[in-house]
């Protein structure tokens, strides 16, 4: 039995579940730690790839793209303190994750650009996303 302050123990349930592969359980434990805390970027981030790894598509890119747009309203709070805040070491894969899930429509753009500046250069999905960038009439320009 968890104390209603310590909701962040659902979270370690959910990575422990899933773990074990666990997944309905793991699934179910995100949902409750993102319902007492859903503004945590890194369990939106966390949930996100789990629901994408399940199958669940739609799902996961809400929960991916809540992830993202959290570290971007973090950073420009940050931006206007004056402070450079590093982006999170995930964020990459969840804009892959978010590109990939939304397909190749102009929504994804974004998203792949991001993945593609943000993840290391041997990363063996960068063709795909380079792919649907030219699929998409936008061709990456290595920067």
């Amino acid at each position: 039995q968890l104390k209603p302050s310590r909701y962040d123990a659902l979270a370690d349930l959910a990575v422990a579940y899933a773990d074990t592969g666990r997944m309905p359980k793991a699934l179910d434990m995100w949902e409750e730690a993102i319902a007492k805390d859903a503004d945590n970027p890194t369990w939106h981030f966390r949930y996100g790839k789990l629901l994408s790894s399940s199958g669940n598509g739609a799902m996961a890119a809400a929960h991916l793209k809540r992830a993202v747009d959290l570290v971007a309203e973090s950073s420009q709070g940050s931006a206007v303190a004056g402070a450079t805040p590093k982006p999170p070491l995930w964020l990459w894969q969840a804009h892959y994750l978010l590109g990939r899930e939304l397909g190749v429509v102009p929504a994804a753009i974004p998203h792949w650009q991001a993945y593609l500046r943000l993840s290391p250069r041997d990363d063996p999905y960068r063709p795909e996303a380079e792919r649907a960038l030219r699929d998409l009439g936008q061709p990456w320009v290595q920067r």
